[in-house]
């Protein structure tokens, strides 16, 4: 039985890996004629890029769209960094539309050197006007974070609907 079911989970992850090369691949495609139109109607406002500069932007890209696809799993953990029950300031992550939390893993190591608490937030409900969302998720969260820190100030740095979401709150 669990060879079943690690078979069935392992077709599916294959499978779904295969359509995300697929699509990037055709968007891809679709993107180099349309540069290469561009060039041909108006030569000045498109850069002259090599075709293997494209190609190995285009495998990066991939790379990182399926690293984004195996980090899925840090949605659901505790990325809370330099806990201090006494700092007076907190930073706060809020991501954008569509994402979790774990778009800020790379950021979140980035301020490591920080003193200040830092914390991300998973907004929901996910199809909720901005309005709701930061009524909802983003004031529970400054909640919970408040009674665990007893911090003064928190610091909102949002992205994309994120920004939105803290610009509302």
């Amino acid at each position: 039985m669990m060879n079943l079911i690690f078979s069935l989970v392992l077709i599916i992850l294959l499978v779904s890996i295969f359509i995300l090369l697929i699509s990037h691949v055709f968007t891809f495609v679709y993107l180099h004629i349309e540069y290469n139109i561009g060039r041909i109607n108006n030569p000045q406002a498109y850069p002259n890029i090599s075709s293997r500069l494209y190609v190995k932007n285009c495998c990066q890209e991939f790379f990182y769209m399926l690293g984004k696809f195996y980090l899925y799993p840090f949605k659901f953990m505790n990325l809370k960094t330099n806990l201090s029950a006494d700092s007076s300031t907190v930073i706060l992550l809020i991501h954008g539309y569509a994402r979790n939390q774990s778009d800020w893993l790379w950021f979140i190591k980035q301020l490591k050197t920080l003193t200040y608490p830092i914390y991300t937030v998973n907004l929901s409900p996910r199809l909720g006007s901005i309005q709701e969302i930061a009524k909802t998720s983003l004031s529970k969260k400054i909640q919970v974070i408040k009674q665990e820190t007893n911090c003064q100030h928190i610091i909102l740095v949002g992205h994309s609907m994120g920004g939105l979401v803290a610009s509302y709150y």
